[in-house]
């Protein structure tokens, strides 16, 4: 049953800890998820761009048939240009939700379909006297739109196909009369030529991607050290803290309430309700520099605990739902991410209220959901804070997205910001 957290109080002082190990080197080669996740991205901002190409390859093709209709066959070739014009659309759409009907590497060879198709029904088009043969040079465009899926040996298998179709397309739509066999044979080899330079423009993209997803993953690898620095400092002060001033308060304590015991006196009562304070103080500070209830009690009692300090420094309230199980993989990354967001609430968002909703809904997935009712904040800052050289935010996000995960932030209704982090409960097992 979800939990709300109460305010107030502290929590226990925690014991000794080594902080986190030192990040080893960055992982190297072509499959690491960032540059996986940088080709995903271009990938996907190149099927839209493709599908826009399309459908005004498709509208040069419907203008020329209604300008210039064929000799033969006019309204088979207006369906099947009709019906070229209904899968473009559908293909735009389905780029546009990500959800394409089939791999995108057929997609030019639906394209080709199409295109012999219609060259095949309207025979005329590929007659060398005629003056505007659109049809002919849209075959050239083919192996343009294979270019942008970022694949050089997709991109070369659609060339020599969209060769071979012109060739077959010709034929057929010419079988009774004289092909122009030289007049073809050359447009298909100009075919392939422009196809050739797709190849090696695919290749120089494709090159240029995987670098951007090599220099992301440094990035991330370097934001990770600093990270794993931060928080073994902040383990190295917690023990500070706690073997020293923090002894030393609780001794100098122990001596005031026994002299207040013996002799009552107002001054002694008043040091000894300053020196509780200021050891609830010190140990709040321990333990937000070093959350050992995280290690024991698992991450939902260690954002409680996060919760009640909130509630004691500030008039903020926060409210927590949900608990799911500990997992040492997850835990520690989502509380830094919930420690920081906290903060800013407070510091930045100037917030009144905020909930925080841990949930589960996949076994191999933990869900870490804070509302606040701020100022809000737009989808961008997180970028302009890092390239500003302000690691605080933008640098959980990276880690979050490293671990294979996702962090989101949305508008409030009515006012500020809901975060989400989506992180695996393995590392390993990415979206």
């Amino acid at each position: 049953m979800p939990a709300s957290t109460p305010l107030g109080g502290g929590d226990p002082t925690p014991g000794h800890g080594t902080g986190p190990p030192p990040a080893s080197l960055p992982p190297t080669g072509e499959h690491s998820r960032p540059v996986e996740a940088t080709t995903a991205v271009q990938l996907r901002r190149a099927l839209r761009k493709q599908a826009v190409l399309r459908l005004v390859i498709v509208a040069s093709l419907v203008v020329e048939l209604i300008v210039f209709p064929p000799r033969q066959h006019a309204v088979l070739s207006l369906m099947i240009a009709t019906a070229y014009a209904a899968w473009s659309l559908a293909l735009m759409g389905a780029a546009w939700s990500e959800k394409l009907p089939l791999p995108a590497v057929c997609v030019p060879m639906i394209d080709l379909l199409a295109l012999g198709a219609l060259l095949a029904a309207s025979g005329v088009f590929s007659d060398p006297q005629w003056a505007s043969p659109l049809v002919d040079d849209a075959f050239l465009m083919i192996p343009i739109l294979a270019a942008f899926q970022l694949r050089p040996r997709a991109t070369a298998m659609v060339s020599v196909a969209a060769a071979l179709a012109y060739v077959v397309g010709v034929g057929i739509g010419h079988r009774g009369d004289d092909p122009y066999w030289n007049s073809t044979l050359v447009h298909a080899l100009f075919i392939a030529v422009v196809g050739a330079g797709c190849v090696l423009l695919t290749r120089i993209q494709q090159s240029r991607v995987r670098t951007i997803g090599t220099l992301l993953q440094h990035r991330s690898w370097l934001l990770s050290r600093v990270m794993s620095a931060e928080e073994r400092e902040r383990s190295d002060l917690a023990e500070i803290i706690h073997d020293g001033a923090l002894q030393n308060v609780l001794a100098a304590r122990q001596d005031v309430e026994e002299a207040a015991a013996a002799n009552p006196n107002e001054a002694l009562d008043r040091a000894a309700r300053a020196l509780r304070e200021a050891t609830r103080q010190l140990r709040c500070s321990v333990t937000a520099l070093h959350p050992e209830v995280l290690e024991h009690a698992g991450l939902a009692q260690a954002l409680r605990g996060l919760a009640r300090q909130l509630a004691h420094r500030t008039r903020i309230k926060v409210h927590i739902d949900g608990a799911v199980p500990s997992t040492s993989s997850a835990d520690r990354l989502l509380y830094r991410v919930a420690r920081e967001l906290l903060g800013n609430a407070v510091k930045h968002a100037r917030a009144q209220h905020v909930s925080l909703r841990l949930t589960s809904p996949d076994p191999r997935w933990i869900r870490l959901e804070i509302a606040d009712d701020g100022i809000g904040m737009s989808p961008g800052v997180l970028d302009d804070q890092l390239s500003a050289g302000h690691i605080g935010l933008a640098s959980h996000r990276t880690r979050v997205e490293g671990a294979g995960g996702r962090f989101t932030l949305r508008p409030n209704a009515p006012h500020g910001t809901v975060f989400e982090v989506l992180v695996p409960v393995e590392p390993a097992s990415a979206p």
